[in-house]
């Protein structure tokens, strides 16, 4: 995942075109491998002269604020999923997107494009932090500490195995969420 956030000053009102946006993304293509793949490459937000705009394509402005979200993929990996997808659903149109794009997406779309927020986004083996800051993506960290990690903790505590350790957990939190 790769965020990056371009601020552009002019000193005479300018009109940005969709093909000087193309050009930003373009300038990141390149720092990719021939084995990795885009993902995503989005245009997340537009500030001209400090204000939000949907759509800044031929509006003129003297400062531009614009936020990039990029994910890349290794190629073999994609092929693999690809493949495991074709398996069992023959298509030839698929669709890859990274959890935090799609998160970021809904989220907004939902509370009406909120400025201020962090994603934490815990998984089996890993935990995803997105920050938000001014509707732009600031950062995205991954901690190689997950779900999975913690409950093997508690069955070393416990000197007990996962399974058991996970059952075990799972009953607390369903006992502390009815007893609320």
């Amino acid at each position: 995942t790769y965020i990056n956030n371009v601020q552009i000053e002019e000193t005479t009102p300018t009109a940005f075109s969709e093909e000087y946006f193309e050009i930003l993304l373009k300038k990141d293509k390149d720092k990719i491998t021939d084995d990795e793949i885009i993902v995503e490459k989005e245009v997340v937000s537009v500030l001209l002269n400090g204000y939000k705009v949907s759509n800044p394509y031929n509006k003129k402005a003297t400062h531009l604020d614009v936020s990039f979200f990029r994910s890349i993929i290794n190629k073999e990996t994609s092929d693999g999923f690809n493949a495991i997808i074709n398996k069992f659903h023959k298509t030839d149109r698929i669709h890859n997107h990274t959890h935090p794009f799609a998160m970021f997406r809904a989220l907004n779309s939902k509370f009406h494009n909120p400025k201020n927020y962090v994603i934490l986004d815990i998984n089996g083996e890993i935990t995803e932090m997105t920050l938000i800051k001014d509707e732009h993506f600031k950062k995205v960290i991954t901690i190689p500490y997950g779900a999975h990690s913690f409950v093997r903790r508690l069955a070393e505590e416990m000197k007990t195995d996962f399974k058991t350790s996970f059952i075990k957990l799972k009953s607390v939190l369903q006992d502390e969420k009815e007893s609320k």
